[in-house]
């Protein structure tokens, strides 16, 4: 069951290096693509959804958290990297 919109979608990456930010969005592009079509709404500005994005030095895995968000125009932040 998809959520009330608007959402905010935070997409963490974890591998053994760090990205720079646009490889960072880059490398989570199918993921925003999917959860937007599961969300059935497109990933444009005018979109109901705030993506933010991060990044943790580990193994390779992504974690996606999905949560209610406030109304308002489609951001995407991107988070540094963290150390874990």
């Amino acid at each position: 069951m998809v959520p009330a919109l608007p959402l905010v979608v935070s997409i963490v990456r974890s591998g053994p290096r760090l990205l720079d930010d646009d490889n960072l969005a880059g490398s989570a592009k199918h993921l925003r693509d999917g959860v937007a079509a599961w969300a059935g709404v497109d990933d444009s500005p005018t979109s109901p959804v705030t993506w933010r994005y991060g990044q943790v030095r580990g193994g390779y895995a992504v974690t996606i958290e999905i949560r209610p968000g406030a109304p308002g125009r489609s951001r995407a932040f991107l988070g540094g990297g963290g150390e874990r």
